[in-house]
């Protein structure tokens, strides 16, 4: 999966249209559908990519990544450190 396939799978989870996730992350429409149009994603900027990566709660890998399918993906979930491990 490429980005603009997994923006479109994320969006499509939380039922949102580009003007919505433009609205949400303030990045531009024009960007948005600049991505949604286009399967080059190399000179996209890191100030696309953080809002889109925390608005979706995902990492940048995953985003970036064509191999990487997971969601989940880097997220540490449930995982502690006490203080004698630390």
């Amino acid at each position: 999966m490429n980005l603009r396939e997994k923006l479109e799978y994320l969006m499509k989870q939380r039922n949102l249209t580009k003007a919505d996730l433009s609205r949400e992350t303030g990045i531009p429409y024009t960007t948005i559908d600049g991505i949604l149009k286009r399967n080059d994603f190399e000179k996209i900027k890191l100030s696309t990519l953080f809002p889109l990566k925390d608005y979706f709660n995902v990492t940048l890998d995953y985003l970036m990544l064509d191999e990487i399918t997971d969601v989940n993906y880097g997220k540490s979930r449930g995982f502690e450190v006490n203080y004698e491990e630390m």
